[in-house]
């Protein structure tokens, strides 16, 4: 679920550095191409940990997945 939501994000986030790289058209909304690059940046890191996040919980056995899984969140809410 959270990987598709990071597609979803990085998807959108493209479009907008998109525009950003292109001030004629959109220069009057205020779009800095390097802030929407470190949007994009930070929505992949989220994406992969994710994906980090979601391959722990497969991982691990029954018992242990809610230790995991609350550990894993921690580290996760700390990185950003």
């Amino acid at each position: 679920m959270f990987c598709s939501v990071g597609q979803a994000l990085v998807y959108h986030l493209s479009d907008i550095k998109g525009m950003s790289m292109w001030p004629d058209k959109f220069g009057a909304v205020g779009l800095s191409e390097q802030a929407a690059q470190e949007a994009v940046r930070v929505a992949g890191s989220f994406m992969l940990k994710a994906r980090e996040l979601q391959q722990l919980v497969v991982v691990s056995s029954a018992g242990n997945r809610h230790t995991v899984l609350l550990f894993s969140a921690r580290n996760i809410c700390t990185e950003f």
